[in-house]
C-alpha cells in the first residue's frame, strides 16, 4: 500500500438494500459508480468526506440526476445490478472476517472464478502467502473506519497463477460489510520488478567499476577528492579547493539543507550517511548523485573522519522524469519528424516552435543558432503565431551577443531562463522597430557537449512559466536540434560519399563478422580488385603470407582493447605482388554499444618504401660521390674501435683538396663537382675491402684503414694517395694538376676514441696545410697549442663588452640610381690589446660557439641606435640603419621588448632601425621565425634577409615573411661579369624580389662594372667598397655631411 499515491475515483457509493427486509435490518450489499460524482479517496481527502459512513454520503437515494425524476428502488437494484455484471472492474463485497457476499463477473474474466464459487468464501483463502499479514492488516484498518486506497496484494487464479490487484476499498461499521473494487496492476508490478531487478544490477556493476571517493578529515577539516568526483563534478583537478563548504556550494540550492542536515546527523547519530541529491554545476546543468558515507569514531566517540563515496546518477533519475512527463510530450515528441520529415531547416524550426507554443500555451516563439566561438548568434526562425501577430522585425543573420536582448541570457548562464515580467525587468531594453510585444519569456538552450548550439524560446504566456514548460520546451528544442543535425548529417553524407569515392586512400568496411560491405576507387586501384568481386568477402584474401596469426591475432586484441589499430603490413594484390601498406583499422560502434562495422584506410607505402630505401642511403653517403658521409663514418670508427679495443691498431687520415675553393669558383661548380668525383675514384683505387672512405663536405675526404694501421704503411699509402691526386686532369679543355693534404691520427697512440682521432687528424693535416701542402703529417702533440691559444683568445672574447673594446665601423648603403646614402651597416670589429684590430670573421664564429654573441648583439644594437641619435644632433640624417640579428638573438624570448626599449631609450623612430636575417637563421624553425619576424615587423622596425641566395628558402615561405628587403650574396655579384650562371642568379633573384615587391640590395660592390649591370637590372641599393669602405662614425660625418 502507497499510503502517499493519490487516486481520485469519479464515483459515488450507492448502497441499495432489500426491499422485502425490514429498514432496520436492511444491509447495503452492492456499490454503483455514478458519473459526475467525484470522491476523494487519499489518505489526504478522508477527513473531509470519508469521515462519514458510506450511507451517510449517499443516503438511500440514487444518484441525482437533474434531467430526470427520481428512479424507484426496483430501478435503482436493476442500475446496480447492470453495473455489476458490465463492469470490468473487479468488485467485491464482503465482510470484514473476509468471507465474501458479492462478486462481479469480472473475477471469471480476469481470475477464472465464476462468483457462484467465491459467494461464501474468505478472500483470504486467495491471497498470496506472503502478502496475507499486509491484507490483514488493511482489513483491519478498514474495520476501524479507515480507507484503503491503491492497497497491492496477490491473488490466485483459478488455475494457479497469481495475479497482482490493487485494491481501493471502504468499509460500512454498521453492517461490518467491505465494498472494494480492484483493478489487474501485474504487468505494472513485473515491470516495477523488474526495473528493481535491473538497478540492482546496476548498483553491483558500478560497485566493481569503481566510484567517486572522498574522505573528510573532521579534526583538520581537510576534504580529499579522487579524480573520479573532479569528473563528476565536470571541473579540473585543481581548479576548486576541496572543502566542505565548496561542496555544499555545489549542491542544488533547494536540496543544500537537507544534504546538510543528514550528513551532520550521520555523524551525531553514529549511523550511515545515504542520501541521493541534486548538483547544480557552475554552468548550470543539474546532475543527481547517490552518496554513501560511514564515519570513524575514536574511543572516546569523538569523530575522527568520514568516509564517502558519491556515483552520478542522473540519468536514472531524467528517466524518471521522462516517464513522469511521458504522456504530455510523447505525442509532440513522436509528431515532430513525421511532420518535418521532408522539410528545410527553417520550416522544421517553425513546427517545433508551433509545438512547443502548444505545449506552454505561448503566443509567440523564436529560435536562434549560437555560432561555435560562443560569442555570437545566427538568427534560425519565427515561429508561425509570432509572424502571424505582425512581428515585422528583419534580424542580420549574424550579429554578436552584446546585441542580444536578455533572452540571450540562457547562452551566457548557459541554463534556461524565464522572464515573467519582461517589460519591468531593469535590463530591459527597447525592442526593435516591428518586434512584437513580449510581456513573459522562456528561453532554453541547447547545450552539445561544452557548447551551446541553439536558443529555442517561447513567450507571451497568459500565467506564468514552470518547471514543466522548462523541460516541455527543453525536449522539443533537443528534438529539434537533433533533427536539424540530421538534416545536416544528411548533407554530409552525401558529401562524404564524394570524399569515400575521391580519396586516394584505400577504403574497406566490413560488417562486425568481417565480411566486406563497402570499398571505393582507391581501394580497386591499389588492390587490383573490383568492388563486385570482394564485397560479402573476408578481407583475409589480401593476406600476403608474410604474417602469422600471432600477428593477426595481436591487431584483434588490441582493436578490442583501444578501438582501432595502425601500422605497417604487407598484403597481396590480385595479380599477386606483395606490396606494403600503411593500414589504419577501427571499430564503429552502434547506439547499443555493439561493434557494428570495422573501417580500414590503407595507403600504398611501395612508392614511399623506394622512397625511404633511397632517404635512408642519402643520410649515410655523400649524394655527389657515393662515399659514406660524416654519420656512417663515425658509426664506422666506433665499430672499428669496439672490434680493435683490447690489441688492434686504426689509423685516420683527413684528405683535404688544395685550394680547390679557386678552382671551383674559377671553373665553376659543375666542373668542380666533376673533380671531386675524380678525386674519390682515384683514393678509392688505392683501398682494399676493409677501408672505409668518407667525403665530410667540400673537398674533405677521410679514410679509415683497419688492415694495414701501422705507420709505415699508413706513410706509404699516404704517398700514393698524394701522387695519384697529382696526377694531371682534364676538364673539357683544361688540363689541371690538384694537389692534397693529409693528417694522420693513430689507435691508440694519438687517442683512445672517435672523437680524439678526429680532432687530432684535423689538427695534423692543419699542419700539413701550413708548411708545404701536397704533403702527410702525422699528429705531433705540439699541435694542441693551438687549442690552448683558442682558450685564451675565448676568455679574452667573454669580457670584451664589459672592457669596452668592441668598436663598430659603418658601411654606406647608396642608391644605385644617384649614389645617394640610404643607409649604413653597422659593422662590428674586437679591438684587442694584444691581438689588434680582429676583423669579425675571427672572433663572430667563437662568439656563436661560446654563447657571448646575445650579449655582443644587444651592445652592437644599443650602440648603433644611440651613434643614429647623435648623427642626427650633429645634423647629418642618416636615414636608416641596418644591424645584423644572430641566431641566438632569434632564440631570446625577451628580443622584441629589447629593441622597443632600446627604440624608446634613444628616440629613434622604428622604421629606421633594419634588422638583418639570414636565409640559414629562418630555415632552422620557419613557423618559429615567421612568428617571431612578425612581432617585430609589428614594432615597426624593417625586415632583411640577407646573404640571400645562399640558402634553401622557397618563394612559398618568403611570401609568408612579413620581409621589406632582400641583400644579393656579394659571392653573386662578386663574379657578375665573370660567370654567367652567377649573372642569372642575380636576376633571377631580382626578379624574385620585385614579384615580392621587395628592395634589393646587392653587398660586396668593388667595380663600375658591376654597378651598371646592377643598375641597369634595376637593383635599389648597392653597398661595397666601390662605393665606401666601413667608416668610423666621425669619418662617416665629415664625408656624408654634405
Amino acid at each position: 500500500m502507497h499510503g502517499e499515491a493519490h487516486i481520485r475515483a469519479e464515483v459515488s457509493l450507492t448502497v441499495t438494500t432489500t426491499l422485502d427486509e425490514p429498514r432496520a435490518q436492511r444491509k447495503p450489499d452492492a456499490i454503483c459508480l455514478a458519473p459526475n460524482a467525484q470522491r476523494d479517496l487519499t489518505r489526504k481527502g478522508r477527513n473531509r468526506s470519508m469521515t462519514k459512513r458510506p450511507a451517510d454520503l449517499v443516503g438511500e437515494q440514487a444518484p441525482i440526476d437533474l434531467g430526470q425524476q427520481p428512479q424507484s428502488p426496483v430501478g435503482r437494484r436493476h442500475e446496480v445490478d447492470r453495473f455489476f455484471s458490465l463492469s470490468l472492474q473487479l468488485l467485491l463485497i464482503a465482510e470484514l472476517d473476509g468471507r465474501i457476499r458479492r462478486c462481479n463477473p469480472a473475477w471469471q474474466a480476469h481470475l477464472g472464478w465464476k462468483p457462484d464459487e467465491l459467494i461464501g468464501r474468505s478472500f483470504f483463502e486467495l491471497v498470496h502467502p506472503d502478502d496475507l499479514a499486509n491484507t490483514q492488516a488493511e482489513t483491519v484498518k478498514l474495520g476501524e473506519g479507515k480507507i484503503t486506497s491503491a492497497f497491492i496484494n496477490r491473488y490466485r487464479c483459478r488455475d494457479g497463477r497469481w495475479l497482482s490487484l490493487a485494491w481501493s476499498a471502504i468499509a460500512e461499521p454498521d453492517t461490518n460489510l467491505i465494498y472494494a473494487i480492484a483493478h489487474d496492476v501485474t504487468e505494472q508490478q513485473q515491470a516495477i520488478q523488474a526495473l528493481s531487478a535491473n538497478e540492482s544490477r546496476l548498483r553491483e556493476a558500478e560497485r566493481l567499476g569503481g566510484l567517486g571517493s572522498w574522505e573528510l578529515d573532521l579534526q583538520t577539516e581537510q576534504l580529499f577528492w579522487s579524480d573520479q568526483i573532479y569528473r563528476l563534478l565536470d571541473i579540473e583537478p585543481g581548479t576548486l579547493e576541496p572543502t566542505y563548504s565548496s561542496f555544499l556550494n555545489l549542491v542544488h540550492p533547494e536540496d543544500r539543507d537537507r544534504v546538510d542536515h543528514a550528513f551532520r546527523a550521520s555523524i551525531a547519530e553514529h549511523g550511515q550517511y545515504a542520501l541521493a541529491h541534486r548538483l547544480q554545476l557552475a554552468d548550470g546543468r543539474i546532475k543527481w548523485v547517490q552518496e554513501y558515507a560511514e564515519t570513524q569514531y575514536a574511543d572516546d566517540g569523538t569523530p575522527l573522519r568520514s568516509i564517502g563515496t558519491a556515483q552520478d546518477i542522473t540519468e536514472q533519475k531524467n528517466n524518471r522524469l521522462m516517464l513522469a512527463l511521458k504522456t504530455r510530450r510523447d505525442d509532440a515528441l513522436l509528431k515532430l519528424p513525421r511532420i518535418t520529415e521532408n522539410l528545410d531547416e527553417y520550416a522544421l524550426l517553425q513546427q517545433a516552435l508551433a509545438l512547443a507554443e502548444d505545449l506552454t500555451d505561448s503566443k509567440i516563439g523564436f529560435a536562434h543558432f549560437v555560432n561555435e566561438d560562443q560569442t555570437s548568434v545566427e538568427f534560425a526562425a519565427w515561429s508561425f503565431r509570432t509572424l502571424d501577430a505582425g512581428c515585422q522585425v528583419n534580424h542580420d543573420m549574424h550579429y554578436p551577443l552584446q546585441q542580444a536582448g536578455l533572452w540571450a541570457d540562457a547562452l551566457r548562464q548557459r541554463r534556461p531562463i524565464i522572464l515573467s515580467d519582461y517589460p519591468s525587468h531593469p535590463k530591459a531594453t527597447g525592442l526593435p522597430t516591428g518586434h512584437i510585444t513580449i510581456t513573459n519569456t522562456l528561453v532554453v538552450p541547447v547545450i552539445d557537449g561544452s557548447r551551446v548550439t541553439m536558443l529555442f524560446g517561447v513567450g507571451n504566456k497568459t500565467g506564468q512559466y514552470d518547471a514543466t514548460d522548462i523541460e516541455s520546451a527543453q525536449l522539443l528544442a533537443n528534438e529539434a536540434w537533433r533533427l536539424a543535425q540530421k538534416l545536416r548529417s544528411l548533407a554530409q553524407l552525401t558529401l562524404a560519399d564524394q570524399v569515400l569515392a575521391e580519396t586516394p586512400q584505400g577504403v574497406a568496411i566490413t560488417a562486425a563478422d568481417g565480411a566486406l560491405v563497402r570499398v571505393n576507387t582507391a581501394f580497386a586501384r591499389i588492390t587490383g580488385y573490383q568492388a563486385h568481386e570482394v564485397l560479402g568477402q573476408n578481407p583475409r584474401l589480401l593476406k600476403s603470407g608474410r604474417h602469422d596469426r600471432a600477428f593477426y591475432r595481436a591487431i584483434w586484441s588490441h582493436i578490442a582493447e583501444q578501438g582501432s589499430w595502425r601500422g605497417e603490413i604487407w598484403n597481396r594484390r590480385k595479380n599477386g605482388e606483395i606490396y606494403p601498406q600503411w593500414l589504419s583499422i577501427s571499430a564503429v560502434h552502434d547506439s547499443s554499444g555493439q561493434v557494428g562495422h570495422y573501417v580500414g584506410l590503407f595507403t600504398d607505402l611501395s612508392e614511399s618504401k623506394q622512397a625511404q630505401q633511397k632517404i635512408d642511403y642519402l643520410s649515410h653517403h655523400d649524394a655527389l660521390t657515393g662515399l659514406a658521409n660524416r654519420a656512417l663514418f663515425n658509426e664506422r670508427i666506433e665499430h672499428a674501435l669496439t672490434r680493435v679495443a683490447r690489441n688492434g691498431r686504426l689509423a685516420l687520415l683527413n684528405l683535404d683538396l688544395d685550394r680547390f675553393k679557386q678552382v671551383n669558383d674559377t671553373l665553376g661548380h659543375q666542373d668542380g663537382d666533376h673533380l671531386l668525383m675524380e678525386m674519390a675514384q682515384r683514393i678509392q683505387a688505392e683501398l682494399l675491402p676493409s677501408d672505409t672512405l668518407a667525403r665530410l663536405g667540400g673537398d674533405e675526404f677521410a679514410l679509415l684503414l683497419e688492415e694495414r694501421a701501422e705507420a709505415p704503411r699508413v706513410a706509404a699509402l699516404a704517398r700514393e694517395l698524394l701522387t695519384r691526386i697529382a696526377k694531371p686532369l682534364r676538364i673539357g679543355d683544361r688540363e689541371l694538376v690538384i694537389t692534397a693534404s693529409i693528417g694522420i691520427s693513430l689507435y691508440p697512440d694519438d687517442g683512445a676514441d672517435a672523437d680524439s682521432l678526429v680532432r687530432h687528424a684535423s689538427q695534423a693535416l692543419g699542419a700539413a696545410k701550413r708548411t708545404s701542402r701536397n704533403s702527410f703529417q702525422f699528429f705531433d702533440r705540439s699541435l694542441t697549442e693551438g687549442a690552448l691559444e683558442r682558450l685564451i683568445t675565448e676568455h679574452a672574447l667573454r669580457g670584451a663588452v664589459r672592457r669596452d673594446e668592441l668598436r663598430l665601423m659603418y658601411q654606406p648603403q647608396v642608391r644605385l640610381s644617384d649614389t645617394a646614402l640610404v643607409g649604413v651597416e653597422a659593422l662590428v670589429r674586437w679591438q684587442h690589446p694584444d691581438l689588434g684590430l680582429v676583423p669579425p670573421g675571427q672572433f663572430i664564429p667563437l662568439a656563436e660557439e661560446i654563447g657571448v654573441i646575445g650579449e655582443i648583439g644587444d651592445w652592437v644594437l644599443g650602440t648603433a641606435c644611440k651613434q643614429l641619435a647623435a648623427w642626427d644632433r650633429a645634423g647629418l640624417r642618416v636615414p636608416r640603419v641596418a644591424v645584423n640579428l644572430s641566431a641566438q638573438q632569434l632564440d631570446e624570448i625577451n628580443l622584441p621588448t629589447t629593441i622597443a626599449a632600446t627604440l624608446q631609450a634613444f628616440g629613434i623612430e622604428p622604421d629606421r632601425l633594419e634588422l638583418e636575417v639570414t636565409e640559414s637563421m629562418l630555415m632552422r624553425n620557419p613557423d618559429a621565425a615567421r612568428n617571431l619576424l612578425a612581432e617585430l615587423k609589428s614594432l615597426g622596425t624593417r625586415i632583411s634577409i640577407d646573404d640571400f641566395g645562399t640558402g634553401y628558402s622557397s618563394l612559398t615561405m618568403l611570401r609568408l615573411l612579413p620581409l621589406d628587403q632582400l641583400k644579393i650574396d656579394q659571392s653573386f655579384v662578386r663574379d657578375i661579369g665573370a660567370d654567367d650562371n652567377d649573372e642569372a642568379i642575380v636576376r633571377t633573384i631580382i626578379a624574385m624580389s620585385r614579384t615580392l615587391g621587395l628592395e634589393t640590395v646587392a653587398e660586396g660592390v668593388e667595380s663600375a662594372e658591376q654597378q651598371a649591370f646592377l643598375t641597369r637590372e634595376q637593383v635599389d641599393l648597392g653597398q661595397g667598397y666601390f662605393f665606401s669602405k666601413p667608416l668610423t662614425a666621425d669619418n662617416l660625418l665629415k664625408r656624408w655631411s654634405h
